[in-house]
């Protein structure tokens, strides 16, 4: 694991399932008893509320339209919105980021440069093709995901990948959200659509783990998919995942490198 005070931190990660047809049944005697959807949804939610911080190394691949990246990823998380990622590949570091859930700053060391500016949706698309703003990526990369508050359909099963499948509207209408657990409550999916069902993002998770003294799961792989921008990101995480270590908020605001020029970005 490397120096969490360094540098580190999120990025991403997921294969994608677009949103075709899948077949969809009531549970009958040949399926497993349905788990009770409430349930589900108190522990996942338990699960967000119990993982504060995450710091871990990973293999990410990350694919946009023909171009195609393999690099290593030391992320460090602080939720809701604070992350530290370094990218390194075959010849050293890559670059490193910084978001404090105000500013973002990129260190570039290809260019040795330095962008700053404010932490918005687009800001990593200067370091991974990703354009989700902190609030919504960093609880994806800790495995818990944002939960949409609204009407709730029924639990079905999901013959093709052989798990439980749970749609929630918006109170608005505009979003819905799929979700799909495995049999024993762990989240295999979620799938964030328009009101049309156009997916906005998909990740999935596989692997998952009971970690540290607090036995709290996390998992081992993450598969980030953007459709409409042609993006997916996979993540393979180290066991050596540490959850819940206490990260002062100054490690999320990188230094600026002595005699490395500053570019600002603009505000808007």
């Amino acid at each position: 694991m490397k120096n969490a005070g360094y540098i580190l931190a999120v990025a991403l990660l997921i294969s994608f399932m677009g949103p075709g047809c899948r077949t969809l049944s009531r549970p009958d005697s040949s399926s497993p008893a349905a788990p009770k959807t409430e349930r589900l949804l108190e522990g996942l939610n338990r699960l967000g509320g119990e993982i504060r911080t995450v710091q871990a190394d990973g293999k990410l691949e990350y694919y946009k339209g023909k171009r195609h990246e393999r690099v290593e990823l030391s992320f460090l998380l602080k939720k809701p919105n604070q992350a530290v990622l370094e990218l390194t590949g075959p010849t050293g570091m890559l670059s490193a980021t910084s978001l404090d859930g105000r500013e973002f700053r990129h260190y570039d060391l290809r260019k040795r440069r330095m962008l700053v500016g404010p932490a918005r949706e687009n800001s990593l698309k200067n370091v991974l093709p990703v354009s989700l703003p902190p609030q919504e990526l960093v609880p994806l990369l800790s495995g818990t995901p944002i939960l949409l508050n609204g009407d709730r359909g029924g639990l079905v099963r999901d013959e093709k990948t052989k798990r439980w499948r749970l749609l929630v509207r918006s109170g608005d209408g505009r979003w819905i959200q799929a979700l799909w657990f495995e049999n024993n409550g762990d989240l295999y999916r979620m799938r964030l659509m328009d009101a049309d069902k156009n997916a906005r993002f998909e990740v999935t998770y596989l692997g998952w783990k009971s970690r540290g003294k607090d036995a709290l799961r996390y998992p081992g792989f993450i598969k980030l998919v953007l459709p409409s921008e042609e993006v997916k990101l996979t993540l393979r995480i180290h066991d050596d995942a540490v959850l819940n270590e206490e990260i002062a908020d100054d490690l999320f605001r990188l230094p600026f490198p002595k005699g490395v020029p500053v570019q600002a970005l603009p505000s808007e």
